[in-house]
């Protein structure tokens, strides 16, 4: 009797009609030789409609009624996986398999709980023997894709995709994730597929958000900004509980320098899902970015609690590291990654560059070549390569770059390293007319990309800063605390503009047993900047505060320097603080440390514009227009010139062209002015083990060379406006 009923409840399943079928399979009767029957239906039904833990429940009945039968348990197991009880899911799935191990749907359900839970390898394991049994099954290929996508097997997985999409061609799954995979991949030759590949899948499932979130990195792959953020949003608002656009948007804003907007992005992806060790790597490197060291160490650190094998936090650290000075847990970050993962680029990468600031460059070309052999478009190396080597690249390296230079989506910021690459090797092979069209289209492309991320440079402001400076430290000014800062003679401020031979001075010094050379540090402009927290007038600027300046706040200011100092190194006598910029604030430094031994260096002006103009910068954001250059060097020449007014201001001038043309009697003066005694690996300077962290890494490991010397010359027609705006402003040239 209850026969016409159960197919009347096919039959409206069939037809899409839910609640007619689920009230006929209901009103089967216990005792009806269908009602298992009708419980498959109620099971199946309740999966369909997404309530897994009901079609679990109806699941568990069959396995009461017929505990024999493996594929009840198998879809058990399923309903638990997606219910998320991954456990009891694990414990039916097995029982399944071990009832027929001829299942491959149980194996795919297996290996999608094991991915869950993080157990890559065994995911993979269970996903190929659900291959084996099935070999045409698109999902789990597609499934398999996903694992080896996690585990950075991104050109295999790649190939499950399309296998998947081979059997499958409409399937949106497989396509939104071949998309996402070749976003990740990072070949520029195949993001116009990607983007085709995303929308196909947003066509078949506009509803879904992972396509949207995937077309969206797609989009922030190939620069086109204002439509990523438009995808994100999309995303965001069809699933708000859904982590990844979030941090995607985050990504995209930090990418533009949006630092406010990018941490709350963050944050708010960390609050769905808070054990996310990649979300927190991502906020990680933002705090890197922002020269936050401790807060990215602090999430990096967390990160791998997380995930102790998390390559990208290991990387991040490692990076940290190096911009503390910390080569020894630098490397052995990187090492451990590499550890993890022996394929893994980026600890090589990270590992090269470390090597390069030590002056191993052997080792570093040792990783260069181990990353080209699996990705031989790595603009970074060529650009290490020119820079650090000295332009000393093959012609295979160079018609490499040029090829490099047609490639669609490149973006202004690559498309910059390329042509200072392009032009460091035609200026070491005197080309010098095709190194000048280079470095000029690199200082194009690199101030484009500095506008996208908001990075601008304003010569007024200089200007006003500047004026502000000699206006507030004034002889009369500085005669009132004259003496009264910390007498520690153990800073040496090695100050002057960029590319004067800052690098090549502390390096000198820092041959010295008893010095240390620190590099750049930032400790002398940020006690300046807080003074007003140091005095308790946080409503005035620095200039304001500094006219209620009183001694016990100006020694506190010089004593958390020093401890800054003492963070860095314990033990050695003096430390070498080589920030190019203090040059503009000699008269604070003169009055924290009376003492200190100040050492400028000079050059050619000349000479430092064309290399600071031939020289890609992080932070120095004037280095790519001559008149911003020229501003620069004006307003330098002017407070240089206001501090020689200032009575008991010693400082050492060093001439670069006196340093190359007699090296040793130089640096003699330069270790005398220190208050050392001669030490002869001064003057081998170059043969001394340590970190350096500016542009300058490759020329402070040779010996002195005058090529450097006059160089100018082989650009005379680039530097016509800034000649002429020096001149203008009445500096003159020794050789005019």
């Amino acid at each position: 009797m209850s026969q016409p009923v159960l197919q009347a409840a096919i039959q409206a399943f069939q037809n899409g009609q839910f609640d007619e079928s689920e009230r006929h399979y209901r009103s089967i009767a216990f005792k009806s030789p269908e009602f298992a029957d009708a419980v498959l239906g109620l099971a199946v039904l309740a999966h369909q409609r997404g309530r897994f833990l009901e079609a679990a429940g109806h699941f568990s009945r069959l396995v009461a009624l017929s505990p024999g039968v493996a594929s009840n348990h198998s879809n058990l197991g399923e309903c638990l996986r997606e219910a998320g009880r991954l456990e009891e899911a694990t414990t039916q799935l097995k029982l399944g398999i071990s009832l027929d191990a001829d299942q491959p749907d149980a194996y795919n359900s297996l290996g999608l709980v094991y991915h869950a839970q993080r157990k890559g390898d065994e995911a993979e394991a269970t996903l190929r023997q659900a291959l084996q049994l099935r070999p045409d099954y698109p999902m789990a290929m597609i499934n398999l894709g996903m694992v080896l996508q996690e585990k950075k097997q991104e050109k295999e997985a790649a190939d499950w995709f399309r296998q998947a999409l081979t059997l499958d061609p409409e399937n949106p799954m497989g396509l939104s994730n071949l998309g996402q995979i070749l976003v990740e991949i990072g070949e520029h030759d195949d993001l116009d597929e990607a983007e085709m590949l995303c929308k196909k899948a947003i066509q078949l499932t506009p509803g879904r958000p992972h396509p949207i979130n995937n077309l969206g990195n797609v989009y922030r792959s190939m620069g086109r900004f204002e439509e990523a953020l438009e995808c994100y949003n999309k995303a965001m608002a069809i699933a708000p509980s859904m982590a990844m656009p979030i941090n995607n948007m985050g990504q995209a804003l930090h990418g533009r320098a949006r630092y406010d907007e990018a941490i709350e992005f963050y944050l708010n992806a960390l609050a769905l899902e808070p054990n996310s060790a990649r979300f927190h790597a991502n906020l990680a490197s933002l705090y890197k970015d922002e020269d936050q060291f401790d807060e990215a160490l602090e999430r990096f650190q967390h990160a791998l609690v997380i995930d102790p094998e998390h390559i990208e936090s290991l990387c991040g650290m490692g990076r940290v590291y190096i911009q503390l000075m910390k080569t020894a847990e630098a490397e052995e970050c990187f090492r451990k990654a590499l550890e993890i993962d022996p394929e893994s680029m980026a600890p090589r990468m990270g590992l090269a560059g470390l090597y390069s600031e030590l002056g191993e460059f052997d080792r570093a070309e040792q990783e260069y070549a181990l990353v080209l052999q699996t990705q031989p478009k790595a603009i970074e190396i060529y650009y290490q390569r020119a820079t650090h080597h000295k332009g000393k690249v093959s012609d295979a390296d160079l018609n490499m770059m040029q090829t490099l230079l047609k490639q669609k989506y490149l973006g202004e910021g690559g498309r910059s390293q390329l042509n200072f690459a392009l032009g460091a090797v035609h200026d070491k092979r005197k080309n010098y007319e095709a190194a000048a069209q280079n470095f000029r289209v690199a200082n194009e492309n690199q101030t484009a990309a500095r506008l996208k991320r908001s990075e601008t440079y304003d010569p007024e402001l200089f200007t006003r800063y500047i004026h502000n400076v000699i206006e507030a430290f004034t002889p009369e000014f500085i005669a009132k605390f004259q003496g009264q800062g910390d007498p520690s003679h153990r800073p040496i401020f090695v100050v002057g503009l960029p590319r004067s031979g800052t690098t090549l001075t502390e390096q000198i010094l820092a041959s010295h047993p008893a010095v240390h050379g620190a590099g750049e540090l930032a400790e002398i402009n940020t006690s300046f900047q807080d003074l007003p927290v140091t005095l308790g007038l946080n409503q005035l600027d620095s200039f304001q505060a500094l006219k209620q300046l009183n001694v016990p706040e100006l020694r506190a200011s010089a004593e958390a320097y020093l401890r800054e100092l003492q963070k860095l190194d314990a033990n050695a006598p003096f430390v070498v603080d080589k920030m190019p910029d203090n040059v503009n604030l000699l008269g604070w430094i003169h009055l924290l440390f009376p003492n200190a031994r100040i050492i400028h260096c000079q050059r050619d002006l000349r000479d430092i514009a064309l290399s600071c103009w031939q020289t890609s910068f992080g932070a120095i954001r004037w280095a790519n227009d001559w008149s911003h250059i020229a501003g620069r060097f004006i307003n330098s020449l002017r407070v240089v010139n206001h501090w020689k007014t200032i009575p008991g201001l010693e400082v050492l001038e060093f001439p670069y062209e006196s340093v190359i043309a007699d090296p040793e009697k130089q640096a003699r003066t330069l270790i005398a002015y220190a208050g050392l005694d001669w030490h002869p690996n001064c003057i081998k300077f170059h043969e001394t083990k340590r970190q350096v962290r500016t542009a300058s890494l490759s020329q402070v490991r040779e010996p002195i060379y005058k090529s450097s010397i006059a160089k100018w010359k082989n650009y005379e027609r680039e530097l016509g406006p800034l000649i002429e705006a020096l001149s203008r402003a009445g500096h003159r040239f020794e050789d005019t």
